[in-house]
């Protein structure tokens, strides 16, 4: 038999092209299926007897085979190409044959998988090759109807063979049908509506796939490859076009249905569903059941910002308005389903969306409106977990992001307030962005027992949030330094807020805060630029920055005295000390620099020239020296003390090797004599009260 088979297939093929060389297309096409047909009778019949079917089954499979091959070779002959009635039923008619084979051999089911790859991989062929604008509509159906054929098919070979492997073939139908409508809209420059309602009918298949199949990992699938779909859309709509209604409707009903339709088979679901553990889980952590719904609000907003990037809009409204929308969508869902983090992705979702507006659109004549929106946004997940604070009691994600949202909408309507509405007094926003913050802490305070283990966090998210504000007036307010004054009152009034609220974080970001104001005075050059040089000798700019900010080191090391001094492993107060005397230091070498200039933009280091700022300097280190060595005495630190012998020997080095060599006789004798009773005085004090300690006499045998 299989010999036969072959003879046979061998005929066929002869056959079929001696048909369609003489242009009798119709009769070729017959003539290919029906030797499958014969096949696939064959193999019908023998089994209905009860015969052998073992070499007719392959017969019949490789003659189905042949007769799909043959699709391909058809399809390279252009007046059968621009026929796509006539070539998609020869297609359907030869994976007919091959359905034909598994119904009646249902083992052979696997087949049914190569079948569908071929005839996907025909159609994007031909999609790509032959698809025009006229023949859209043909194309649209024969996706649809075998996104149908293969999705039905492998639930009615489960039903009629239940012991038959799970295959998920069906899964991939309505993906790839709508990866042919993509390639389709891909393809011209502009987009047919025929387009939208195939798309439709195409979720909808996928949804009721989900249903009976309890995966929802087509419909994921089909839910980006229809916001893809959209955004490629986008790009081709003319950049001239104002007013896309059309556009933000279709998402808007797009992200609509899959939001009901996700939330209704949540809802719905079968006991099975409480697992999903198969293939074509969608894969992420958590519940994967809420996934759909949740991705089906905020992907949209992704859409959205391709939009605002894209056309030229004249109002925020219709956008703004969608994403409104979006945003209600997931917080509702995430009241429904208690969702922890689900109110984090629609922040960050919208606010992208703003950011897009801001960057792209935002013009001062519309900033009233622009301010309203944002506001508007804002107030939302500012008041959200208060709203259901009941629901959200054991969680902490939604009050994070209520604490979170106000940082992140000051940084998009500061830049439009100073755009539409410039004014000498930008140091009254932050303000008022104190006002919600502080009304936060106070309801949390208020409203949520004491005994609740997360409510130390909320009052420190809240409180540092409303602190940052606070500091915030600063740096707006005025100009360059009081940026890095407010971050040095920040640090310190974090960690005063640490005793008030002992959580970890604020004990962390006060001191971070600390070391990035050291890194700006210490490591920045450009602080010495600021400003011209002062006018007024010592009492001036310098001393009130970099006196504020020792002040806030010296108060952050008091505020953590144990049992409070570890920062993620590491005692911080020796260190902030530390920053504070090498912050003195520099203070001291910018004011004598400071009055000893001639003038100009920036301050300028200069240890030669001028006598009298030389030998101000040397002296200077040297007392400087002194009472590091006297505080390093009084507080026990060794690395002080040391660091005041090094100091010193500094300045003794500058001395004989620098200064003397410019001086008169009279001022070395003078210069000498300061030094020497500054060197004298550090070591009576160290002899004094550390000789003792540091050398102690041996013990008497």
């Amino acid at each position: 038999m299989p010999l036969g088979g072959a003879g046979t297939l061998v005929l066929f093929l002869g056959w079929a092209e001696r048909f369609f060389v003489s242009e009798k297309v119709g009769v070729a096409m017959g003539v290919c299926l029906g030797f499958g047909a014969l096949f696939t009778g064959a193999v019908g019949l023998a089994r209905r007897r009860g015969m052998d079917t073992g070499s007719l089954v392959p017969t019949a499979l490789a003659a189905a085979a042949v007769a799909l091959a043959y699709a391909f070779y058809f399809m390279g002959f252009y007046d059968l190409a621009v026929r796509p009635g006539l070539l998609f039923s020869y297609v359907l008619g030869a994976e007919l044959l091959v359905l034909a084979v598994i119904l009646v051999e249902p083992t052979r089911a696997r087949a049914q998988v190569w079948a569908g790859w071929v005839v996907f991989g025909f159609l994007a062929l031909w999609t790509q090759g032959h698809l025009s604008e006229s023949l859209l509509a043909w194309a649209l159906g024969g996706f649809m109807g075998f996104a149908v054929l293969h999705t039905a098919l492998p639930l009615v070979l489960k039903k009629l063979r239940p012991e038959l492997p799970t295959s998920g073939w069906a899964q991939l139908s309505a993906p790839l049908a709508l990866l042919l409508v993509l390639g389709a809209v891909v393809k011209f420059s502009t987009v047919s509506w025929l387009v939208w309602p195939c798309v439709l009918l195409i979720d909808v298949l996928a949804i009721a796939l989900a249903f009976f199949t309890a995966s929802l990992g087509a419909v994921a699938a089909v839910l980006v490859l229809t916001l893809v779909a959209l955004g490629a859309w986008v790009f081709r709509i003319p950049t001239e076009v104002s007013a896309p209604g059309g556009l933000l409707l279709v998402v808007a009903a797009f992200a609509l249905l899959f939001f009901g339709a996700g939330l209704w088979l949540t809802r719905r679901a079968r006991p099975a569903w409480a697992k999903l553990d198969n293939v074509f889980s969608i894969g992420l952590p958590g519940d994967p059941r809420a996934h759909l719904p949740a991705l089906s609000a905020l992907l949209p907003l992704t859409l959205l910002i391709m939009v605002v990037l894209r056309l030229p809009l004249a109002s925020p409204a219709p956008v703004f308005g969608l994403a409104l929308l979006l945003v209600i969508l997931a917080l509702g869902l995430a009241r429904l389903l208690v969702l922890e983090w689900l109110p984090a992705a629609a922040l960050l979702g919208v606010l992208g969306v703003q950011w897009a507006w801001v960057a792209a659109r935002f013009s001062a004549e519309g900033g009233a409106e622009t301010l309203v929106w944002l506001v508007g946004f804002y107030a939302v997940f500012a008041a959200y977990p208060f709203v259901y604070r009941r629901v959200f009691a054991e969680l902490r994600g939604p009050w994070v992001v209520a604490a979170v949202a106000a940082p992140a909408h000051f940084l998009i309507i500061y830049p439009v307030v100073e755009r539409a509405f410039p004014n000498p007094f930008m140091g009254l926003l932050p303000a008022l962005f104190v006002l919600p913050a502080l009304a936060s802490l106070v309801a949390v305070l208020r409203g949520q027992a004491a005994e609740n283990p997360l409510r130390l966090g909320r009052l420190a998210w809240f409180g540092g949030v409303a602190l940052l504000f606070i500091t915030l007036i600063f740096p707006i307010q005025f100009t360059a330094q009081w940026l890095t004054l407010g971050w040095a009152l920040e640090g310190a009034a974090l960690l005063w807020l640490f005793h008030r609220v002992p959580h970890f974080g604020l004990r962390a970001v006060g001191v971070g805060l600390l070391a990035a104001v050291f890194v700006r005075l210490a490591l920045n050059p450009s602080v010495l630029g600021y400003h011209a040089t002062s006018s007024t000798p010592i009492f001036n700019w310098y001393l009130c920055l970099y006196g504020v900010a020792i002040a806030c080191f010296v108060t952050g090391a008091w505020l953590l005295a144990p049992p409070r001094e570890r920062v993620f492993g590491v005692v911080m107060p020796p260190w902030l000390l530390a920053g504070a005397v090498v912050l003195a230091f520099l203070l001291l070498n910018i004011e004598i620099a400071d009055f000893f200039s001639d003038g100009g933009s920036a301050l300028v280091f200069r240890f030669s020239g001028n006598l009298a700022r030389d030998m101000t300097y040397t002296i200077a280190w040297a007392l400087f020296a002194f009472g590091l060595l006297v505080g390093g005495i009084w507080k026990n630190a060794k690395p002080a003390r040391y660091a005041a012998l090094g100091l010193l020997g500094v300045a003794l080095a500058k001395l004989f090797f620098h200064d003397l060599n410019h001086l008169g006789q009279l001022y070395r004798i003078a210069a000498l004599a300061v030094v020497a009773v500054i060197a004298i005085l550090a070591s009576f004090v160290y002899q004094r009260f550390l000789s003792s300690d540091e050398n102690p006499s041996p013990t008497v045998r």
